[in-house]
């Protein structure tokens, strides 16, 4: 893992660059984001949005990850 954090501005395609083991959370949670065509342009504060998420709930969960 990377000591990067996730943040509401980092764009979805680039969550498995800092925390791999995030992408299991977005599975988890229905999330196919990871796959998405829109995953290049995204910020997981859109992602959240989209589908319904609450922003600081999501974050704290794919930045404790592991």
């Amino acid at each position: 893992m990377s000591e990067q954090m996730i943040t509401k501005d980092t764009v979805v395609a680039k969550i498995p660059e800092i925390n791999p083991a995030a992408v299991d959370v977005l599975w988890n949670l229905g999330m196919g984001c990871i796959h998405c065509i829109m995953a290049d342009n995204e910020t997981v504060e859109e992602a959240a949005a989209v589908h319904g998420f609450k922003l600081d709930e999501l974050l704290k969960a794919l930045n404790e990850a592991k």
